[in-house]
């Protein structure tokens, strides 16, 4: 008969010598084999952004499911980042993420792009379209809300994590380090030299045969013709102004633009700025100017809301200035 106390006493011993024989093995649940990236941003060419997220894809060459990874409480200081990316060869993009108006689309390499939400023509004034008259040629086009300011950037250098890194216990840690730049274009649009101008103005204005997204695969603006809609700003020297982004214009650059002014008073001025916004000389900031706008007079002859119908102008040709 074994007494309880040396039955215990043994249990004791056994456990020991099992626990000290299996301490030198470590127990290993992830057995996914990949790589530590280390991300690193250098925001040398834009010294003023401070987007507050990126988003970071390690997108397969071969094609397929993409590994996302995205950084909030983004710093300008020498900050690395992690994400981990199975064995395999990518293609490393970053963007900025976590804006007001940019969505993004897709998961793969080809499919991915940025792109903004529908939206109604006269937006901007909180006004249901209530029959505004669409510019020319942009009957079929969908309707987008402006950008927010897109930054990014699609390193030029492959990843190429080796199929033997991360077995066993060893840790490989790679470096990619982005230098974004703004992507997407700013438009400045003026609107001077107003006739019968009042401080109580309110329009809203369209630009239409934009680009609809920025597409990853071939960095460019690209999708279907697209027109946006944008508030506008009453000066007091008789003007209209806003500065606006969207994603740029489609090349090639064989689709007409117009500029189209709604005002409260359903009135609709037309202006095609076509050769100011192919002759741009730097596409990603893009400067209109219009003039010889002519609002009807304060007697009783359209300033005031009411009018039934829309009344327009004719179609403006605007030179280069």
């Amino acid at each position: 008969m074994i007494r309880q106390s040396n039955l215990i006493s043994t249990f004791i011993c056994l456990t020991a010598i099992f626990i000290q024989g299996c301490s030198q093995r470590e127990l290993c649940y992830d057995h996914t084999h990949g790589a530590i990236v280390d991300i690193e941003f250098d925001w040398s060419l834009e010294p003023d952004a401070h987007p507050s997220t990126m988003v970071v894809w390690a997108f397969p060459t071969g094609g397929g499911t993409g590994t996302r990874a995205e950084f909030s409480g983004v710093r300008r200081d020498a900050v690395t980042y992690q994400m981990k990316v199975p064995a395999g060869n990518y293609t490393m993009v970053c963007y900025n993420g976590d804006t007001d108006f940019n969505r993004e689309r897709g998961n793969t390499l080809t499919t991915t792009v940025i792109t903004t939400d529908y939206n109604s023509l006269l937006s901007p004034l909180n006004r249901s379209d209530d029959g505004a008259p669409r510019p020319p040629q942009s009957e079929d086009q969908p309707i987008h809300n402006p950008a927010d300011h897109l930054y990014a950037h699609i390193h030029d250098t492959q990843l190429n994590v080796d199929e033997k890194t991360g077995k066993g216990h060893e840790i490989v840690h790679y470096t990619v380090r982005f230098t974004p730049q703004r992507v997407s274009a700013i438009w400045h649009v003026r609107v001077e030299d107003i006739q019968n101008f009042s401080s109580d103005l309110q329009a809203s204005a369209v630009v239409t045969g934009v680009a609809e997204h920025w597409r990853i695969s071939t960095a460019l603006p690209g999708g279907n013709d697209t027109t946006v809609p944008f508030g506008l700003t009453t000066n007091d020297d008789a003007s209209l102004t806003a500065t606006f982004a969207i994603f740029g214009d489609v090349s090639p650059h064989d689709v007409k633009h117009y500029l189209r002014i709604y005002t409260t008073s359903k009135y609709y001025y037309t202006y095609d700025i076509t050769d100011q916004v192919h002759d741009a000389p730097d596409p990603k900031n893009v400067y209109i100017v219009v003039s010889g706008l002519r609002l009807p007079s304060a007697d009783g002859t359209g300033m005031t809301p009411g009018v039934n119908d829309w009344d327009d102008t004719e179609v403006v040709e605007i030179p280069m200035k």
